[in-house]
């Protein structure tokens, strides 16, 4: 997962930069994953800034998969990088906190309350049971079973939340899902 997950930032946030995606593989994974610094730095040694004209020619801008992408270093100064980020997030992290969902149900079937009524609905399967559910029940529930789970439970509630909302999971909860 670390591999992939690495990969696909390098590739979101570098885009049609070769150049740019060989530079930041070389960083550390902290840098990979959190770019911003980075690609400021980068920035200053092109002499591009905000106001840098989007230009083919310059390579400040491509039309890449059918839109105009405006190049990473200069998007980092107006306004930020992060649906690139969250791009690469979702493609790899999205499938790791489902199966992360499918475990927790698992591990603790006998325990959970079903039905369960939400603001939504009824849920009558467990297979149902979002990771929100899964850590209100833990939480309230059966405590004294998963306490060792808890906080786990809510960086990947939290995780999941963001992720649903467009927005990227911050860097200390990636970190601790790579390295587990």
């Amino acid at each position: 997962m670390t591999r992939s997950l690495l990969a696909t930032s390098a590739a979101q946030v570098a885009l049609f930069d070769v150049p740019l995606l060989l530079e930041l593989l070389a960083e550390d994974r902290e840098t990979m994953l959190e770019p911003s610094a980075f690609l400021r730095q980068e920035a200053v040694r092109r002499e591009w800034d905000a106001r840098t004209e989007r230009s083919r020619v310059l390579g400040s801008a491509v039309v890449f998969a059918g839109n105009e992408r405006v190049h990473s270093c200069i998007k980092v100064q107006d306004g930020g990088i992060d649906r690139r980020l969250w791009r690469s997030q979702v493609n790899v992290l999205l499938p790791f906190l489902e199966e992360e969902r499918q475990n927790y149900i698992r591990k603790y079937e006998r325990y959970l309350r079903i039905p369960f009524e939400t603001d939504f609905g009824v849920i009558r399967d467990c297979s149902d049971l979002e990771l929100s559910h899964l850590s209100y029940q833990a939480e309230h529930y059966f405590r004294n079973q998963a306490w060792l789970d808890l906080p786990r439970l809510q960086r990947l509630k939290e995780s999941r939340h963001a992720l649903a909302h467009l927005k990227t999971i911050p860097l200390q909860n990636v970190l601790g899902f790579l390295d587990c």
